[in-house]
């Protein structure tokens, strides 16, 4: 496996099987590269650590709840975010829980979502919903997250189709997620 592959709008920078105790059970070359040259994630008596006490307990309880935790953030390494997400899998004997943990960096998003704002010319907010919508949210859950109403979202969202020449959101993701200035 090379040291970066690209997936799903997120480049995957390491792969873990890991226990119910978060001891590793195995990891790929990119995730023992990782480990070696340093992010907010490491090896600690053979179990990953992620330098925070809650952010630890958070990535156990994913393990052994089951739960999805597709935005357990580790913060900004290389000008990167750096993120977990864990998958819960069977042992081989049915015993224990183990999970596969895998660590994603997305900064072409980030970089993609400022070079339209500055390209467009998109105000803070408008960038703000943009960000949100490129991130998956409805236009409701937009408005949740940002406190306001969902008519002022799709307000904005008006704007910032009118400015990047879209007319639908999925048009919208797919215009940045390709962003590549003329």
């Amino acid at each position: 496996m090379t040291a970066v592959i690209q997936a799903n709008f997120a480049a995957v920078v390491g792969t873990f099987i890991v226990d119910e105790t978060l001891r590793v059970i195995s990891a790929d070359d990119a995730g023992r590269e990782t480990l070696e040259y340093g992010c907010s994630l490491r090896l600690v008596l053979g179990r990953l650590c992620t330098g925070s006490m809650r952010l630890n307990a958070q990535l156990l309880d994913d393990v052994l709840c089951g739960n999805p935790s597709s935005d357990l953030r580790l913060g900004s390494v290389g000008g990167a975010d750096v993120a977990l997400s864990v998958l819960r899998v069977a042992s081989l004997d049915g015993s224990s829980h183990q999970a596969v943990v895998v660590l994603r960096s997305e900064q072409s998003n980030r970089d993609n979502i400022g070079k339209v704002q500055a390209a467009c010319a998109l105000t803070a907010t408008e960038t703000e919903v943009l960000r949100l919508i490129y991130k998956g949210l409805s236009t409701v859950e937009v408005a949740g997250v940002m406190g306001v109403a969902k008519t002022t979202v799709r307000t904005h969202l008006r704007h910032i189709f009118d400015k990047t020449e879209t007319s639908r959101q999925s048009e919208l993701v797919h215009f940045v997620a390709s962003w590549q200035a003329s």
